[in-house]
């Protein structure tokens, strides 16, 4: 797939292995935060993860299909928005150094870092003009940071694969079939959080398929689901690219918002894409 991957601001970037001991993947404690994002709590228990070798447009990366439990758990009803990520920066997010991984802060620290990659332009709805859009051009340390300040997390991808399809292995968050009324694809930018009601997951959270990928706590490893534990996942303990999920305004194939799809573009931490944004867990 080539249409997420362009214009991507890539800072620091390298390919090697990367440990995974500095993402804090218990829910942290909130830091002066005041972010009012609506969440939609997801109740305990199994459902069906990945796909069947048989199921249309699957990938080798989504099998095998197996059964998961999860803790109960929370998730942001709708995309972090460019107004929540703005009271993040006007909080000193940026300046805060307890806020960011180790890699995240030498990240930011040496390349300047101080807003989303088009805030300043306003390009792809971004900056406090746009203050429903969901925030995009963020890579994983600044998603990773707003979580933290928040008193949240990200979410990990098995979370986001529930919060998405429920516990009935559907094929999208609203059930079968797709056109244009349930989610934004096949588009030339994003539409405000929570434009489409109709495509709303089993659990009622918005715009999990399309308006922008969203970054999960994981490290990426297309043969994951044949050595997942079976019971809160968290993904591999290292590796080079994270996970995102959703699909964006811009695929052309509904294939690619399936609760299910593992297309993950081989994005690393540092990577700012316009396609990507976030919503956090807890």
């Amino acid at each position: 797939k080539t249409t997420t991957v362009k214009n991507t601001t890539t800072v620091g970037k390298t390919t090697s292995s990367i440990s995974a001991t500095t993402t804090n993947k218990t829910t942290s404690t909130a830091l002066g935060a005041t972010d009012n994002g609506e969440m939609v709590t997801v109740s305990a228990g199994s459902f069906i993860m990945g796909s069947t070798a048989g199921t249309l447009n699957a990938r080798s990366k989504e099998l095998p299909q197996h059964t998961v439990y999860l803790d109960s758990f929370q998730i942001d009803k709708f995309e972090v928005t460019n107004t929540r990520y703005g009271v993040f920066m006007a909080a000193g997010g940026y300046n805060n150094q307890i806020y960011w991984t180790t890699e995240g802060w030498a990240w930011k620290t040496s390349n300047s870092i101080t807003t989303p990659a088009y805030w300043s332009s306003g390009l792809y709805k971004s900056a406090l003009s746009y203050p429903n859009y969901p925030v995009a051009g963020v890579s994983w340390y600044e998603a990773y940071a707003f979580a933290k300040w928040a008193g949240k997390r990200l979410p990990t991808e098995a979370e986001w694969e529930k919060a998405a399809r429920g516990t009935d292995a559907r094929t999208y968050p609203w059930g079968e079939g797709i056109d244009d009324s349930k989610a934004n694809f096949n588009n030339s930018d994003s539409t405000p959080s929570g434009n489409y009601p109709t495509g709303a997951s089993p659990y009622g959270a918005m715009d999990m398929a399309g308006n922008v990928w969203e970054w999960c706590d994981d490290w990426s490893s297309d043969t994951y689901y044949s050595i997942s534990p079976l019971n809160n996942p968290r993904g591999p303990v290292a590796g080079s690219y994270k996970i995102i999920r959703g699909g964006f305004w811009g695929d052309t194939s509904a294939g690619y918002l399936r609760c299910a799809d593992r297309d993950n573009g081989n994005f690393i931490p540092g990577d700012r894409n316009y396609s990507i944004g976030f919503r956090c867990a807890k």
